[in-house]
């Protein structure tokens, strides 16, 4: 359990006692006045591609004429939230863009720097341009919030999941960092906590990014 200061709320996650069903548990708390929602522990996956995530990524930035963009800005200043899996925060295209580092996981730290996908992620939004490694992020100067959420399920692979009970966490430090933005690249079921901390978000002007999903999901069913 902890407390959602930001929705003036108190959240607890609750195991099933003997005998009793999920549908029960969640129809006795919806009636008890104190409880302002109940629902189940969502799951959400992580936006992954079998393929190479790499290979189409400088192909985009040439569509999108990133460079031309740098000659304008290149970040400086934006605090992007990216909430996904942990990241290799001493990779070299990764090296001082990195901020924050926060594990909503576990405390598995050597974990953390091995996890894939938040490290692709990441590389896409912010990898050090002009450095003779790896790739340009589209903006290279940005300082990145890493809230790891998601937990990789297997060696090697960027499968990951998580749960509406880590990513309340992390969206709420999100809105306490003061991120400009917060990157979600995961999709999953519509939960009314986490759609109202993105709502929160935005409301304190912070952009929230997220893929559209296959009918009501979240991110994709917040408001604009």
């Amino acid at each position: 359990a902890w407390p959602i200061s930001l929705l003036h709320l108190h959240c607890a996650v609750f195991a099933l006692p003997d005998g009793a069903t999920r549908e029960t548990m969640l129809q006795q708390l919806q009636s008890d006045r104190r409880v302002a929602l109940a629902e189940p522990l969502q799951d959400y996956s992580v936006r992954s591609t079998q393929a190479d995530p790499y290979a189409p990524v400088q192909s985009g930035n040439e569509r999108m004429d990133i460079s031309a963009a740098h000659r304008i800005s290149r970040g400086r200043g934006v605090r992007i939230a990216l909430i996904d899996t942990g990241l290799a925060s001493d990779h070299p295209d990764l090296r001082g863009r990195v901020d924050v580092q926060r594990n909503f996981v576990d405390g598995d730290t050597r974990r953390f720097q091995l996890d894939r996908h938040g490290t692709a992620i990441a590389g896409v939004i912010a990898a050090n341009a002009d450095n003779g490694v790896g790739i340009a992020g589209v903006a290279p100067e940005a300082q990145l919030l890493a809230l790891k959420a998601c937990w990789q399920l297997q060696e090697g692979h960027d499968d990951a999941r998580c749960n509406s009970f880590t990513l309340a966490q992390a969206l709420a430090s999100a809105v306490e960092l003061k991120a400009n933005i917060i990157n979600l690249s995961l999709s999953g079921p519509p939960d009314r906590l986490l759609e109202a901390l993105a709502e929160r978000a935005m409301r304190e002007g912070i952009i929230v990014v997220g893929p559209d999903g296959d009918g009501p999901s979240f991110p994709g069913s917040l408001r604009d």
